[in-house]
């Protein structure tokens, strides 16, 4: 199993170019504590910020579902589960409970009520979000779909956290 997905060796401008986001845009999110949790700061003592390859596709996860209507804050939340349960899927496989499951659901009526449910039953999920005081369904993602159609850098990175656990 190789740990490069996830290892923090990016600079800031090598994030830049894995996400397609201007250098300074990448800054003012910092500044802004927007992508709070990503990044390791000064791991090198030289100052810098460093990223891995796992933080660049939370990115462009995150821009996906920006582009679906999504607000910014929520979409970096959404993108961060979908990368776990991506993550976990490549590492584990179907073996392990937690990361079974084809449909990943967001539903909620605020922010703070935002929640999220995965399972190969759609029908199911959406049953579950309208009993849910009756919440409106923000995202639906289709994890294999969004698997196959991602970057082949970030294929090659989650291809790599394959293991015998």
């Amino acid at each position: 199993m190789s740990t490069a997905f996830i290892e923090r060796n990016l600079s800031i401008g090598q994030l830049s170019d894995q996400t397609g986001k201007p250098v300074a845009t990448i800054a003012d999110w910092r500044k802004r504590g927007m992508i709070d949790g990503y990044g390791q700061p000064n791991p090198n003592g030289k100052g810098h910020w460093l990223y891995s390859v796992e933080d660049a596709l939370k990115i462009h996860l995150a821009e996906n579902f920006r582009n679906s209507g999504i607000k910014w804050k929520d979409a970096l939340w959404m993108a961060d589960i979908a990368t776990t349960y991506l993550t976990g899927k490549n590492l584990y496989g179907e073996k392990k409970v937690g990361y079974t499951g084809r449909y990943l659901v967001f539903f909620g009526d605020s922010k703070e009520n935002l929640v999220f449910r995965m399972s190969d039953d759609l029908n199911e999920l959406f049953s579950e979000a309208f009993n849910w005081n009756s919440a409106p369904v923000s995202l639906v993602v289709d994890l294999v779909w969004t698997f196959i159609n991602l970057p082949d850098k970030f294929l090659d990175g989650l291809r790599s956290l394959k293991s015998d656990t």
